[in-house]
């Protein structure tokens, strides 16, 4: 969708500026309501030509997917719309992916935001122990982070116009801490939380809250963008520092009409979402 077969002087100039401006905003922090990508027709006809769509989350398996069709994920956005790929696929997906596989796709990706993830930190089940549970955590936390020290080196290592947008991967304040040292190591003052595990609402919400304000409070998040998080109830109830937030479902149930999405229902749907997500008051503690 981004390269046109042969280019004119004008067209090269165009598209200089276009790669100098994804230079700089790979290394900026993605604010607003952004969607997810899914390989629908509906969905890559609305965002050709589309100039209201500047960021796109892609999962990783879907990223695959358009580099084996396509030879570049940018193959089905417009030079405007960067591309933010995570790794949060389902566990299994998570585990079978090789160092080779990351390397290979970060180089098919730039330029990109990527957000690392490895490992799972879930809470205490039923059947675990406290001691076992921790213990599990711990593992998952661990195998994070060499994850992440990875694609650190990887990146920095080939020069690659990837900026990095490390996973909160924690819920507890000790998970953060123990965390702690890596994310400085790299200067992280922004994050990604991935919240589809929140689910159901009642108690599930306010875990998904006590969590994110765990990371606020341990690492001084300047900004956090949430995952698989559109419900307007619960964007209004997170913490200021929540100034990102991706999803598809809600963008599908409220612009989506007879088969095709609207651009009017969108900008309209993104607006009261944003107001919502952007608009709190921070109190401050006396």
């Amino acid at each position: 969708m981004s390269s046109p077969a042969h280019s004119t002087g004008s067209d090269r100039v165009q598209r200089t500026l276009y790669d100098v401006t994804a230079r700089q905003r790979i290394h900026s922090f993605p604010r607003g309501i952004i969607l997810r990508y899914e390989p629908t027709e509906a969905l890559n006809s609305f965002l050709a030509g589309n100039y209201h769509v500047r960021w796109v989350v892609i999962n990783f398996t879907d990223a695959a997917k358009i580099i084996r069709d396509h030879g570049s994920v940018h193959a089905v956005l417009e030079d405007w719309q960067i591309p933010i790929v995570t790794a949060t696929d389902p566990d299994i997906d998570v585990y079978a992916r090789q160092r080779d596989d990351i390397r290979d796709l970060l180089e098919d990706i730039q330029p990109a935001i990527y957000i690392p993830d490895a490992g799972e930190v879930y809470w205490k089940e039923s059947n675990q122990s406290e001691e076992e549970a921790k213990r599990a955590q711990r593992h998952g936390i661990d195998f994070f982070i060499e994850r992440l020290n990875f694609v650190m080196s990887y990146v920095e290592e080939e020069s690659l116009d990837i900026g990095v947008l490390p996973l909160a991967k924690g819920m507890y304040r000790w998970h953060y801490q123990r965390l702690k040292d890596c994310y400085e190591r790299y200067d992280f003052s922004n994050y990604a939380f991935y919240t589809k595990q929140y689910t159901n609402g009642g108690n599930y919400i306010r875990r998904l809250e006590n969590h994110i304000q765990n990371l606020i409070d341990v690492m001084d998040a300047e900004n956090i963008f949430i995952i698989a998080r559109h419900g307007e109830t619960h964007l209004s109830r997170l913490p200021p520092q929540v100034t990102g937030a991706s999803g598809i479902v809600q963008f599908a149930k409220n612009c989506k009409v007879n088969g095709s999405f609207h651009e009017d229902l969108f900008t309209d749907w993104r607006e009261r979402l944003e107001s919502v997500l952007l608009d709190k008051v921070t109190v401050v503690q006396q």
